[in-house]
């Protein structure tokens, strides 16, 4: 869409070339909680309801919980509605969260990620950690730099506020999974103190780094129960 910016009307032409021999579409773990996604999305939808293109999606939400911030979430109401009368809605889920359940398979990097807290000095040596305060290198992730604490071979690290009080998407998070596959997590703070925006996109970085795999240490100053204790309620309805 960048390419095409000069048009009167780049989506729908970006549109017109992505989807001219689409049939089927589908998209897993569907989830909206930006609102400028949600204009694109709104877009799509209307576009691929017109073109009679088939449509799966799977998702951790129902459609009325998408877009779940209060503020933004009767703007998405229309989609809500199209997709409930568009489309067959299925619930498939059950009482167990089988991610949550502790795993064994030596082969599976994320389960043998840690949360280390409060983070002294001995552990950080023995984690082989970056110093405290470290500054800042620039990382090229995609277009643009990103700010990161440690870089070297398939291992990167950032600080919380480098990936999570930016504005950073799963497009990047994606892309740096690409190229590393051990991940260290600092400064994590309490969640409750920071905005919805940063605590979705560490919602969405260890949603990405669960789905692919990869190694991640977290640290922080808190228990993990208390410094996540906000994710309990983070979804208003």
């Amino acid at each position: 869409m960048f390419t095409l910016r000069d048009h009167p009307d780049a989506l729908e032409t970006t549109l017109d070339e992505q989807l001219r021999d689409c049939r089927v579409l589908c998209f897993d773990e569907f989830h909206v909680h930006d609102i400028g996604d949600a204009m694109l999305i709104t877009r799509l939808f209307k576009a691929l309801f017109r073109r009679g293109i088939l449509l799966l999606l799977t998702s951790n939400y129902p459609p009325e919980g998408l877009l779940p911030n209060p503020l933004y979430h009767a703007r998405f109401k229309p989609v809500i509605d199209l997709i409930n009368a568009r489309m067959q809605v299925m619930e498939v889920g059950g009482p167990h969260d089988y991610r949550s359940q502790v795993r064994t398979h030596a082969q599976q990097l994320f389960t043998q990620g840690e949360y280390v807290w409060p983070v002294t000095l001995a552990q950080r040596q023995s984690l082989n950690r970056p110093e405290r305060d470290a500054p800042a290198i620039q990382l090229a992730v995609g277009t643009r730099n990103l700010p990161a604490r440690h870089c070297e071979g398939r291992t990167i690290g950032f600080t919380f506020g480098d990936l999570c009080d930016q504005p950073t998407s799963v497009m990047d998070y994606l892309e740096l999974c690409r190229r590393f596959d051990h991940w260290f997590i600092d400064e994590l703070p309490n969640l409750a103190d920071c905005s919805i925006a940063a605590q979705q996109r560490f919602i969405n970085l260890v949603d990405v780094l669960y789905d692919q795999d990869k190694h991640l240490i977290c640290s922080a100053s808190s228990l993990c129960a208390k410094a996540w204790a906000v994710m309990q309620v983070r979804d208003p309805v």
